[in-house]
């Protein structure tokens, strides 16, 4: 099966708190391996994964993706199920091998993890509240961060290890890889904005086209844009006097965009209409595209390669580890949905 870069990412350099809390399907160990088989969803050379651990991270799915205003369909959620439990399958299967090569992690690891899972919090009250709401105990969570560093050890032991990148590999990856060490053309610009939504009527458009021709005329008079944005924006960005930033091409929406380009450090661009209202905008500056040279993409470069490499790698490795284990798997479907009768 295919694993996402994500997935990857998380199985070689598992160590900050979003990582662990991706990672979060493991209750204590103990409790873990004396649940009865019918509470099981999998069993992994003998050990096995707890219904409940599974629900756990189908809930936090739930919740990441309910933070980006969308839901997980009825219908869906047993396929997320399985995917979900596959991952958590390969991570057993992982940290099984581990075990069986004799790596260890030394407690003062540990500790060195937990201390800046902590160090992200305002408190320690703070820091156990969130456990909570992950399920964790402080015993648990030193559980899960010694199966990743575990993982991470013979990630790095039985794949990491064994990539070779000679000069000629990294001068090769370098330019056919240019775009990746090419920092795009940015501009540093201000705006004015006047709100007006796509379903305004004639009089909301003749109101707010009204203020934006005052603006322009008072800049027409010398008036400093900052503090005239500070005055009359109606954007986020007002209190700072309408102060963008530096952007690229593709952050911006594409009339504006457009304007914000073809302008010269210092001009004000006419009246610019986009989805969000009227819109003057003042360059501030202007910055080229730059290429980085290859001798300061080599450690960032050498670093890719070896990523790369590992995604390769990382697949039949996995595998092959689930071929030579006993895996037996008991996922019971979710109930039907009942459908509404239509008129």
């Amino acid at each position: 099966m295919k694993k996402s870069i994500v997935y990857i990412a998380i199985i070689i350099f598992l160590s900050t708190f979003a990582q662990v809390g991706i990672a979060a399907d493991k209750v204590d160990n103990n409790a873990a391996k004396t649940g009865s088989a019918e509470e099981a969803v999998a069993v992994v050379n003998g050990t096995k994964i707890p219904a409940q651990n599974l629900d756990r991270k189908v809930n936090m799915m739930r919740q990441r993706y309910m933070k980006m205003g969308m839901n997980v369909p009825p219908e869906k959620i047993d396929a997320l199920k399985s995917k979900l439990l596959s991952n958590m399958i390969e991570q057993e299967v992982l940290f099984q091998e581990s075990q069986k090569q004799g790596i260890s992690v030394k407690p003062d690891q540990i500790e060195s993890e937990v201390n800046k899972i902590k160090k992200k919090f305002p408190s320690d009250s703070d820091f156990h509240a969130k456990m909570k709401i992950l399920g964790y105990s402080e015993n648990s969570l030193r559980d899960q961060i010694r199966e990743n560093l575990a993982i991470q050890e013979l990630i790095d032991k039985d794949i990491m290890s064994k990539i070779s990148i000679t000069p000629e590999i990294e001068k090769a990856y370098y330019e056919s890889h240019k775009d990746k060490f090419t920092k795009p053309e940015q501009v540093h610009a201000r705006h004015i904005l006047i709100k007006l939504s796509s379903d305004a009527g004639d009089a909301k458009k003749a109101e707010a086209k009204k203020k934006i021709d005052e603006i322009v005329k008072k800049l027409k008079k010398g008036a400093d844009f900052a503090e005239l944005a500070k005055t009359y924006s109606e954007g986020p960005s007002a209190k700072n006097g309408g102060d963008l930033g530096f952007f690229s091409h593709g952050q911006m929406v594409e009339p504006f965009e457009k304007a914000a380009f073809a302008l010269k450090p210092g001009e004000i661009s006419d009246i610019v209409t986009t989805r969000f209202g009227y819109h003057i905008i003042k360059l501030e500056e202007k910055k080229p595209a730059v290429v980085t040279s290859f001798e300061e993409a080599k450690p960032a470069l050498e670093e890719q390669i070896k990523r790369d490499e590992a995604k390769k790698a990382i697949d039949p490795y996995i595998e092959n580890l689930k071929k030579n284990a006993t895996i037996k798997i008991n996922l019971p479907k979710t109930p039907a949905v009942e459908k509404k009768a239509t008129q």
